[in-house]
């Protein structure tokens, strides 16, 4: 039944939580290339999970295509701080970005808990080493995780999250490795497709 659910709850949009991921325990979580199309099924999610830290690796308002269009940073701007501001209650102690190739640094408005990075960086998080890049290929070496977007790389290592593939989420405590769906249509948005394909 929890399979059906968690199906039907993709196709209509929907992010399916375990009950898992609803308790009090330290979590990280990572996202990636994320469309404004579902902000309100990010912000639904994080409310519910309560992350620790969230991590996204780059393209905040991932529909606005900077590096071809860059004078649509205003719409940048607005998307990218609405959806950063809405989110900061739920997220605990840290918000990590790291600038993709889309991204505009000089148009995202500080906040208390947001860490803006324009490179790829290591950082301690709750004594676990990841490293967070936007670009597969620029991650540092010797780290426990290594968080990424920009475009699918299927590696068989575990510890390679892909945040466009799917929404990360560790367990601190035993870092244990949830990964959920990004709802029905995501990738149709990130590639300013208006149609879903059936």
């Amino acid at each position: 039944m929890k399979e059906i659910w968690k199906v039907l709850l993709h196709l209509t949009g929907g992010i399916y939580v375990p009950n898992e991921l609803k308790d009090k325990s330290v979590k990280v979580m990572h996202i990636s290339d994320t469309p404004s199309m579902i902000y309100k099924d990010l912000i639904q999610l994080i409310k519910t999970v309560k992350p620790h830290v969230l991590i996204h690796t780059g393209d905040i308002a991932d529909e606005v295509k900077l590096e071809m269009l860059p004078y649509h940073v205003q719409k940048y701007k607005a998307r990218a701080n609405h959806f950063l501001r809405a989110i900061s209650p739920f997220v605990e102690d840290r918000i990590i970005v790291t600038l993709g190739n889309h991204d505009c640094m000089e148009a995202l408005h500080p906040l208390p808990k947001l860490e803006v990075y324009e490179e790829s960086t290591v950082l301690g998080v709750y004594g676990i080493r990841i490293s967070i890049s936007h670009y597969y290929e620029k991650l540092h070496e010797n780290s426990e995780f290594y968080m990424y977007g920009h475009c699918r790389v299927n590696t068989k290592d575990p510890s390679y999250l892909d945040g466009i593939d799917s929404i990360n989420i560790i367990k601190v405590e035993n870092k244990e490795i949830i990964k959920l769906l990004y709802p029905a249509g995501t990738d149709n948005y990130r590639l300013r497709r208006s149609k879903m394909g059936i």
